[in-house]
Order: C-alpha cells, then sequence, then structure tokens
C-alpha cells in the first residue's frame, strides 16, 4: 500500500508527507524533487528550456517508476492527478488523499518562497486569479480522491495525525 497526496502548490503534500512518512515509517518521495535530481535541473528550468509538455513526460515516467514501490508516501506535483494515466498508475494499490485549501490560504503560503519557484505562476499579473483558475480546472479531478484533508485551519501536526489515523484504520 502507498499513500498519494494530491492537491494545489502550496497545499503542504512536501511538509506533510515527510511528517506523515515518519509516522508511519514509511519511505517518503517528492515528485518534482526526483524529477530535479534525475533531469540534475530545477522544474522551473526544466519548464524554461523544454516546456510544460515535456516535463509532463518526466512526471509521468517518475509516477509509473515511484508507483512500484510500497510502503511510501508520495507526494504529487499539482497537475500530476490531471493526466488520466498517472491517475490509474497512483491509485493502484494506493490510497490518494486530496490536502484542500483556497486560494488564499495557499497564495498565503506560496509567497514565503520566492514565486520563480513555481512555474505556473511566474509572469502572471495576478498569482491569486491564476491560482483560482487552476483550481477550477483541477478541482473536480482532485475530488475523485479517497479522502479530503480540509488544511484551511488546521496545524501541520493536526493534518499529520488525521491522516496517520486515517491510513491505518485501512491497513
Amino acid at each position: 500500500m502507498k499513500l498519494v497526496l494530491i492537491g494545489m502548490m502550496g497545499s503542504g503534500k512536501s511538509s506533510v508527507g515527510r511528517k506523515v512518512a515518519k509516522e508511519l515509517n514509511w519511505d517518503f518521495y517528492d515528485v518534482d524533487s526526483e524529477i530535479e535530481k534525475e533531469a540534475g535541473k530545477k522544474i522551473s528550468d526544466i519548464f524554461a528550456s523544454s516546456g510544460e509538455l515535456d516535463f509532463r513526460s518526466l512526471e509521468k515516467n517518475m509516477i509509473q517508476n515511484l508507483s512500484q514501490k510500497d510502503k511510501i508516501v508520495l507526494s504529487t506535483g499539482g497537475g500530476a492527478p490531471c493526466s488520466e494515466e498517472n491517475w490509474k498508475a497512483l491509485s493502484q494499490n494506493g490510497l490518494i488523499l486530496w490536502l484542500k485549501a483556497s486560494p488564499e490560504k495557499l497564495l498565503e503560503r506560496i509567497q514565503r518562497k520566492p514565486l520563480e519557484t513555481r512555474p505556473l505562476l511566474m509572469q502572471k499579473s495576478s498569482p491569486l486569479e491564476t491560482l483560482s483558475r487552476i483550481l477550477q480546472t483541477r478541482e473536480n479531478i482532485y475530488k475523485k480522491a479517497e479522502y479530503i484533508v480540509e488544511t484551511e485551519h488546521l496545524t501541520l501536526q493536526e493534518v499529520t495525525k488525521k491522516i496517520v489515523n486515517w491510513v491505518k484504520s485501512k491497513e
């Protein structure tokens, strides 16, 4: 079994994923970090030099590879579950969980780091409008998750505990 965290950028997939993996004594993988390691460059550089389509191809291959592992917590990029092929790989022997937050909360979290680390927000006149639009296009896909955790008013520890309890109830 594996736990797959989906959601928008800034939803906490990486932070929550690390803590949940530690609590479960499972391995943690961040798809974007693994792509950066393999490609030898940042996601923003991949977008800039090769475009989103090439990035999505790298993402699909990485998800196929990581989805073969067991007892892992997997943090996906925000757009990863939008591909039917990715969804199928992620859900195979996996519990899919959506970390949900409002566009305003997402932006608040994202702005803690430079926007250059977020290729889909770079050079956009209104990051909040962009986040809202992206969330609107992905929401129906995210809603297919087995479990949804509203992270808006919860601490990292509260979200972690909620998820760990849920996963243990599924074992």
